[in-house]
């Protein structure tokens, strides 16, 4: 998962919420006695006749009074997204009479360790956006289900991969801003070039068969890049282990970290060393170019197969309109394709998703305020202030918006990978959180391990196999030290490495 170095925005939006009427009816706080806390004891579902918020509502104290509520909303990003969101929240009060004052807050990569203490403290944004993989760790500690303060049906209106990942119980924890399936973008001049059919779902071994046909043809060719230089072709453009997952769980049988604490797998061994075993190939594109990989798909041209994110598709092709919105230079015919068939027959694979939740603390009107913001902005607000013809980037999370998503891109082959995927694959979570203990480092210690090891010594199954083995034993037991502490029970402890 791509880390980013982030520039929240803490949105302050005033909103007016009507009060409970009634006589003898005990005043409502307003959700300011204290910071980031509720102030209304009334509950969502208690018989409220609160206005939603579509209306000019606000809340009154025991004398008459009107006190608005204030809610913050903290969003990150890699760039000035101020503009957008100004936008975005200068249409929400047209429609609904709210007004929104942005404040500017710059937190850098620590922003969710950040977020995390000042809740704990009773304070901290109501609103913010998140990634689905830390909802396990953060569900009733951090953030609250959104469900609580939401008719039911609305979340019907959503693609359910993009929120059943939001769900734990009952509850619903965000509404989905967009999703992202994890695919494999590929240079369709090379394949065509080269000789390699991609028109049909391939099987794992077709797949390193082509990587073997590939290396033949492209190994003693170069590419002058726009430096000047000229650079290898690189047949994968990806060196991560989330992009593998694929090839750990699916090809390999292995339980995916989603569901399991124990990384003790034979198959987790087997996928380690295949990875190692193309790091030493030279396949993998660990340092691409002075761009990196997304810079050497667009402009040079010498990646053949990258495992990706449609956020790779809206990178190379995004409309004018959209934060990040500013196109890579794009000098290849592109398409996508599914991930290879695991040993059960289907595409395994990851799906990224950034929902937007809301603080623990808040409660009684606060709290359906925060909601109904939450709910109009997961919205597609895009086409609402942008106009019918711009789009957010990624899938959408709307389901009504779902079927239109290959009209968004110049050409229907750039994204069919995604769909197919979506139909027809077995999509993983990456909450790789056990209880707050981090899963998915124990796994990135392995492999980079095995990567040094590589790079040391050349390749020897052997020895890396045995070093692999010991590594993920080594790490399981520092997990069971944790798991042990927070008094949770290891999964499936049959599964050891055999």
């Amino acid at each position: 998962m791509k880390k980013k170095k982030m520039l929240a925005l803490i949105l302050t939006v005033t909103t007016l919420i009507a009060a409970l009427g009634g006589c003898g009816g005990s005043p409502d706080a307003g959700g300011n006695s204290q910071a980031g806390g509720g102030g209304s004891s009334t509950a969502a579902g208690e018989g409220s006749d609160q206005a939603d918020a579509g209306s000019d509502s606000q809340t009154a104290d025991a004398g008459g009074s009107k006190d608005p509520i204030t809610l913050t909303w903290q969003y990150n990003a890699t760039v000035d997204v101020a503009p957008y969101v100004d936008a975005f929240t200068k249409s929400y009060e047209e429609k609904t009479g709210i007004p929104v004052k942005i404040e500017m807050t710059a937190t850098g990569e620590d922003w969710l360790d950040t977020t995390k203490t000042a809740v704990a403290a009773g304070v901290g944004p109501d609103i913010w956006n998140m990634d689905v993989n830390w909802m396990s760790s953060w569900k009733d500690t951090v953030i609250q289900p959104v469900s609580n303060y939401l008719d039911p049906e609305v979340f019907d209106g959503y693609v359910p991969q993009g929120i059943d990942l939001w769900k734990s119980g009952d509850d619903y924890y965000a509404l989905p801003v967009t999703f992202s399936v994890v695919a494999f973008v590929y240079n369709k001049d090379l394949t065509d070039e080269i000789g390699l059919d991609m028109s049909k779902t391939w099987t794992f071994e077709e797949f390193e068969s082509y990587l073997a046909t590939a290396e033949a043809y492209l190994k003693d060719k170069t590419v002058e890049y726009t430096d000047g230089e000229s650079y290898p072709y690189y047949l994968l453009g990806a060196n991560h282990t989330m992009y593998y997952w694929w090839l750990l769980v699916g090809v390999y049988g292995g339980t995916p970290l989603c569901d399991t604490n124990n990384i003790a797998q034979e198959a987790f061994v087997n996928g380690i060393l295949k990875i190692a075993e193309w790091r030493s190939k030279g396949y993998s594109a660990q340092q691409v170019n002075p761009g990196g990989t997304q810079a050497a798909f667009s402009d040079a041209c010498n990646v053949l197969f990258w495992p990706t994110g449609d956020w790779t598709i809206t990178g190379l092709t995004r409309l004018p309109l959209g934060i990040e919105s500013e196109p890579l230079p794009l000098n290849v015919n592109y398409a996508s394709i599914a991930a290879p068939l695991g040993q059960d027959g289907k595409s395994h694979t990851e799906v990224y998703n950034q929902g937007m939740v809301m603080n623990k603390n808040l409660e009684g009107e606060k709290a359906k305020a925060a909601a109904e913001f939450i709910k109009y902005m997961t919205v597609d607000v895009w086409r609402e202030v942008y106009g019918p013809d711009t789009y957010n980037y990624c899938l959408p999370g709307k389901t009504d918006l779902l079927a239109e998503y290959p009209t968004w891109l110049p050409e229907e082959q750039h994204g069919i990978g995604f769909l197919d995927t979506l139909e027809k694959g077995i999509i993983h979570s990456p909450d790789y959180q056990a209880g707050g203990i981090d899963l998915t480092s124990s796994v990135h210690n392995v492999l980079e391990a095995a990567y040094a090891e590589v790079e040391a010594n050349g390749y020897d199954e052997a020895a890396l196999r045995a070093m692999i083995t010991e590594k993920l034993e080594a790490e399981q037991a520092l997990i069971n030290v944790q798991l042990e502490e927070n008094e949770i029970e290891l999964d499936n402890p049959d599964a050891k490495v055999k």
